[in-house]
């Protein structure tokens, strides 16, 4: 079964929840830019002092929790499911849950990444010893990287590059599956079998949102206040209607 969705009709119903959930809606936003504005003050004020470093930690893990919250109230919006503002602070079973998985799909996106640089590095030190040389006077001289080498470099490069993408896109809905009862590790496998056939599609979803994200901030930072939440809930409506295919 091919699953599939309208980027079109995502962010449209995304502007329309935000508009007609308004109320809720910006007060997790207000929330979550009240956190950013106390972690710079602490960062400005505490900063290199250990209460500064203790003040952040909490505010990380106050970020965790809020930011669980957020996405637990994002995905029933998308549903049209009642939610009210005091489940921004959900249990910390769940948040542990949320927080375990994202950090098993980072670390899954890193290692193709740490892979090719390090291949690209000991690409690049096998070239370095065929380009070092002595002129008279026994002076250290270096020559030019070959094409080939640079070829190579730029190779193992992109190939990590995509692989990471490829990942990303495999475990972008892992957090949703959370909220849906699933554990640590079944999070990321149903992930990959909802994403399945519409990477692409995705592909094109991340670059609408990140352009209309980009016309928020142009608009002196205050458009993010709308374009935020637009995109938080055209992403779990993008979810639902995967996971809804899916099960069908």
């Amino acid at each position: 079964m091919t699953h599939s969705f309208s980027i079109q009709e995502a962010i449209r119903f995304g502007w329309y929840t935000v508009k007609n959930h308004s109320a809720i809606v910006f007060q997790v936003v207000l929330t979550l830019l009240g956190l950013q504005v106390v972690g710079a003050i602490v960062d400005r004020v505490l900063r290199d002092t250990a209460l500064g470093d203790l003040t952040s930690f909490v505010l990380a893990v106050v970020g965790v929790f809020i930011g669980a919250g957020a996405t637990v109230i994002a995905l029933k919006l998308a549903r049209g499911e009642h939610t009210a503002y005091n489940q921004i602070w959900p249990d910390w079973r769940l948040v542990w849950r949320y927080f375990a998985s994202g950090i098993l799909a980072a670390l899954a996106i890193f290692v193709p990444i740490l892979i090719g640089g390090l291949i690209a590095l000991l690409t690049g030190f096998a070239t370095l010893g065929n380009l070092i040389s002595f002129s008279e006077g026994q002076k250290l001289e270096f020559g030019a990287m070959s094409a080939a080498g640079i070829v190579a470099i730029v190779i193992v490069a992109l190939v990590a590059l995509v692989v990471a993408i490829y990942i990303a896109l495999r475990y972008s809905m892992s957090r949703f599956e959370v909220l849906d009862g699933a554990g640590i590790l079944e999070s990321l496998r149903k992930s990959a079998t909802i994403t399945r056939g519409v990477k692409w599609k995705l592909v094109g979803f991340g670059i609408v949102l990140g352009l209309l994200n980009i016309l928020g901030a142009i608009l002196l930072l205050i458009g993010l206040l709308v374009t935020i939440p637009i995109s938080m809930i055209a992403m779990a409506h993008v979810y639902t209607k995967l996971r809804t295919h899916h099960h069908a």
